[in-house]
Formats: C-alpha cells, sequence, structure tokens
C-alpha cells in the first residue's frame, strides 16, 4: 500500500489489521478453507500463528500497484485446485482493509448467496456524501453529480438508493467467477447492504484513526456492533 506503507501488518487497536480478517474468516462456521495468499513472511508467520494452513506464495508479478485482484484470485485458486485436486464450488474475497466487517456480516452474505442460488454478491453501504450535494468542478463551471430532485430542500427529500461498494465482502460461483473474471455483473447478482462503519475501508491514515477509534469504543449500538 502507497497510502500506509505494510498496511497489512500495521497495528490496529493493538492487533496487526490483517488478523481482524483472519479472525472473522476463522470463526465463520460457512467457510470450509482458507487460503492466504501473500508474498510476505510476516504475514505467513502471523497466519501461522492463528491457525491458517493453506498459504499461496504470491509471485512478484502479482505483488504490484498494477496487479489485478481478479489475478490474484486466478492464480490462488489453480494452487488450490492442484493441491486439493479440484476447485471450491464457491469463492469468498476477505480484503484486510476491512477489519470491521463481522462474522455476522459474512455469515448473512453466504446465506442469502446461497438461498437466492446467486452467481454473486458484493458488500456495499449507504454513501455518506449524497450525490445530490456533491459537485464536479471544471475550471469556472460546476454541475452537480446527481441533480436534486425539483423543489428539494431537504438532504430527505434527495432519493435513498445510491450506494457504495465498501470491498469488505466478494462471494461469487467459482465457475461463474472465473469465467467473468470478476465478482460484479448485472447476471443474477445482489448487492449485501451492510453498516457504514463496518463497511470502512482503510486507505489513509485518517481511516487507520477512524477504525481505532470506533474499536476502542467501550459500548456499540445493535447497528454498529463488531464481532469477534
Amino acid at each position: 500500500s502507497k497510502g500506509i506503507p505494510g498496511k497489512n501488518l500495521m497495528l490496529l487497536a493493538g492487533k496487526p489489521m490483517i488478523q481482524y480478517t483472519i479472525e472473522t474468516a476463522l470463526a465463520c462456521p460457512d467457510i470450509d478453507t482458507i487460503v492466504l495468499t501473500t508474498d510476505d513472511p510476516g504475514v505467513v508467520a502471523l497466519g501461522t500463528r492463528l491457525g491458517i494452513i493453506d498459504f499461496c506464495e504470491r509471485p512478484p508479478v502479482l505483488a504490484t500497484d498494477d496487479a489485478s485482484m481478479f489475478d490474484v484470485i486466478e492464480h490462488t485458486l489453480l494452487w488450490l485446485r492442484d493441491r486439493y485436486g479440484q476447485l471450491p464450488d464457491s469463492t469468498v474475497l476477505l480484503q484486510p482493509p476491512s477489519p470491521l466487517r463481522s462474522v455476522t456480516d459474512l455469515t448473512e452474505a453466504i446465506r442469502l448467496f446461497h438461498d437466492r442460488q446467486l452467481n454473486s454478491v458484493v458488500s456495499v453501504h449507504e454513501m455518506q456524501n449524497h450525490p445530490c450535494n456533491c459537485i464536479h468542478i471544471d475550471g469556472l463551471r460546476w454541475g452537480y453529480l446527481v441533480e436534486p430532485p425539483e423543489g428539494s430542500v431537504r438532504r430527505q427529500d434527495y432519493p435513498s438508493n445510491y450506494y457504495c461498494i465498501n470491498g469488505a465482502i466478494y462471494l461469487a460461483n467459482t465457475d461463474y467467477l472465473l469465467k467473468n473474471r470478476g465478482f460484479l455483473s448485472s447476471n443474477n447478482q445482489e448487492w449485501f447492504v451492510m453498516s457504514r462503519l463496518r463497511g470502512i475501508d482503510v486507505d489513509s491514515m485518517d481511516d487507520l484513526l477512524v477504525a481505532e477509534a470506533l474499536l476502542s469504543r467501550t459500548t456499540l449500538d445493535a447497528e454498529n456492533t463488531v464481532d469477534g
């Protein structure tokens, strides 16, 4: 990460940030096999200590800023096939910069996927800054990202169907994922809506401070509870 070098092992409320994701995956009863893909010996050492047994060594070409996430997933799935002789029926991608996703979030997303027999499920949360309050500027010209409804004077007057893909949970049928070369699709996909706070994506030191503040609270209301 350019924003936070060594981000996966950066301490967050006293624990390496990736540890939250590993512990959530280990605690989820619907996940059969966990594979940690990395090129960092420190991450391997931490994963081993926490109970991970499958490590896919990421080659240098897939450990750069230019490497696509799908290429990393494809490499890991083919490694898994070579190791166990078959591909998993479904694949869940859990990225370390989403440390506040809960076991409940993960379990409910998997249940949605199976109950509705979907190709894929992707997690989202409501946008913090509504597009009707956001503008784009081009020199002296400007415009709203989304035009506010005519006659609207309050935030409550704006449409409420705007969400942000937060990167916390990606889930797909494995055959579909490999054929589609990604999780996002207009074909039999649904969005899993989760709390904006639990969907935080730690991409900067400011995000890290916010996540640490949330984890340091002694009590959280029902909406914002973090499992694990």
